[in-house]
């Protein structure tokens, strides 16, 4: 017995783009994608009031599922606890789903439950309404404040905050996600504006230096993502696979 590599080739996915019976590549069509997705976030952006009040007036006490955890996490522990030594004690195959105990919710009732459906070899499964902060189990029993926001006022609050700065980012965001981001392009744009046009003195210069820096550290402030429990702070960033490169 013996292995060896061979060429596989995967099918393509179902949602692959097709036009005139052929399926069709998204690299032609990268600039169109992010002007389309730019011209949809300018649109909402120009549309609050229209936008808001339709969610206010349809959307309330919907009921979506929620995943939680990766749905593979779940398919996982149970593929342990189907090993014979599992099977062959029930303590032990309980010990392998307690695993679950070590995920870090902040709400560590919810794990009861997803114990309760692994032990059925189910996978767990959790329902949310979009108006309430609780978590609705398979049973259909609530884990109460599982959420300490609403997702439809984080979706309200979210369009009714939509500004220019957050259609950039989500920019950068999909430029990085089709492999067409450019890092030096928004510097060169800096360069290229006339930064002599104005001449300041001594102390308008200071002035405009410690405005620029409350200006940093307000956006720095903002983006920061505080941790309370290990009293650390981080911030999301951007880094390309190049970036991680050092010189020889």
């Amino acid at each position: 017995m013996r292995f060896e590599y061979q060429t596989h080739i995967m099918d393509t996915a179902k949602n692959t783009p097709i036009m005139n019976n052929e399926k069709i590549s998204f690299i032609s069509y990268e600039k169109y994608i992010v002007t389309g997705m730019k011209s949809i976030l300018m649109k909402a952006k120009d549309s609050k009031k229209k936008i808001l009040a339709y969610i206010n007036n349809n959307l309330q006490n919907l009921i979506v599922r929620n995943v939680i955890r990766p749905t593979q996490r779940y398919a996982d522990m149970l593929e342990f606890s189907y090993h014979p030594n599992c099977f062959s004690n029930a303590i032990e195959r309980e010990k392998v789903l307690h695993n679950m105990w070590a995920y870090p919710y902040k709400n560590k009732k919810v794990v009861h439950y997803e114990f309760s459906d692994l032990i059925d070899g189910d996978i767990p499964i959790f329902y949310n309404n979009i108006s309430k902060t609780s978590l609705i189990a398979s049973d259909g029993c609530l884990v109460e404040d599982f959420y300490q926001e609403s997702a439809l006022n984080r979706c309200l609050n979210k369009i009714n905050d939509l500004c220019d700065e957050d259609i950039s980012i989500q920019t950068v965001w999909l430029e990085i996600a089709l492999n067409i981001y450019n890092p030096y392009k928004y510097i060169n744009d800096l360069k290229n504006q006339n930064s002599n046009k104005y001449i300041y003195t001594g102390l308008e210069l200071n002035s405009k230096i410690i405005q620029a820096c409350q200006k940093i550290e307000k956006k720095i402030f903002k983006r920061a993502i505080f941790n309370k429990k290990t009293n650390t702070v981080n911030w999301i960033d951007i880094k390309l696979d190049q970036d991680w490169n050092g010189g020889s």
